[in-house]
């Protein structure tokens, strides 16, 4: 899942929360944390967001780590698997084969 980390863009840009909401139109934080919470933001105001924090869009997200590992959970024949590595994946994948013959 994505997170947005709007507080932390704000502090690294010397904009409080607040002056970010009141630049976007809303009377208080309040009103702005629920907009944060919605599971969809449009890219409107994301823009509007970054424009005001002046910073990019994409630093409002979550940085990913370019190393991440797969976290993938899947049932098969009643078997719970997982795996951490494609590595893992793959050797999971050879295994299901020949259960399922």
């Amino acid at each position: 899942m994505i997170e947005l980390r709007i507080k932390e863009c704000c502090k690294e840009h010397n904009i409080l929360v607040s002056e970010l909401a009141a630049q976007m139109g809303y009377e208080h934080v309040t009103s702005l944390n629920q907009l944060l919470r919605r599971r969809k933001i449009g890219l409107d105001k994301l823009e509007q967001m970054a424009e005001i924090i002046g910073c990019k869009v994409s630093e409002l997200f979550e940085e990913s780590d370019k190393g991440s590992t797969l976290h993938p959970l899947y049932v098969i024949i009643g078997i719970h698997y997982t795996a951490d590595t494609l590595d893992e994946f793959f050797r999971q994948v050879e295994e299901i084969k020949t259960i399922a013959r």
